[in-house]
């Protein structure tokens, strides 16, 4: 019970605790992704000017493609959850002979309860986090 009020009273100044840190990766993905659900529902919520001219300046067009990309983006992050739970294993897409390096993987992976990625799972996987990159800076309301 103690620590549970330590790490509280540590969000509450720091913004994270020492529990935080011990899988940030986990902390983080799970703050983004739970964000970003938030963030897609407020009726606020801005639109990036590019996306908007990309849809020729009609709303509805720019709102769905943008919400396509935060879509993508919280997958992401919900996937690095699961890897970082051991639930999912991840190999980069551009690994030499990535089909030959799963498939040997796989053989390895057998007794684990872990799902193995596919290539097609993992560029998906990367696609978000090049979108996070891209547009990180149009999170705003």
């Amino acid at each position: 019970m103690f620590k549970k009020i330590k790490y509280f009273i540590q969000r509450g100044r720091k913004g994270y605790s020492n529990a935080d840190i011990y899988s940030l990766s986990y902390y983080l993905a799970d703050l983004i992704s739970n964000a970003l659900k938030e963030f897609k529902e407020n009726e606020f919520m801005g639109i990036p000017p590019r996306i908007y001219e990309e849809s020729k300046e009609n709303e509805k067009i720019a709102l769905k493609k943008w919400n396509k990309i935060l879509d993508k983006i919280i997958d992401t992050f919900e996937t690095v959850k699961k890897i970082t739970e051991n639930e999912v294993i991840y190999i980069p897409a551009d690994t030499p002979n990535f089909k030959k390096v799963r498939e040997s993987f796989k053989k390895v992976a057998k007794e684990l309860p872990a799902k193995l990625l596919t290539y097609k799972e993992a560029k998906k996987y990367e696609e978000g986090f090049d979108l996070f990159k891209k547009y990180f800076l149009d999170l705003w309301i």
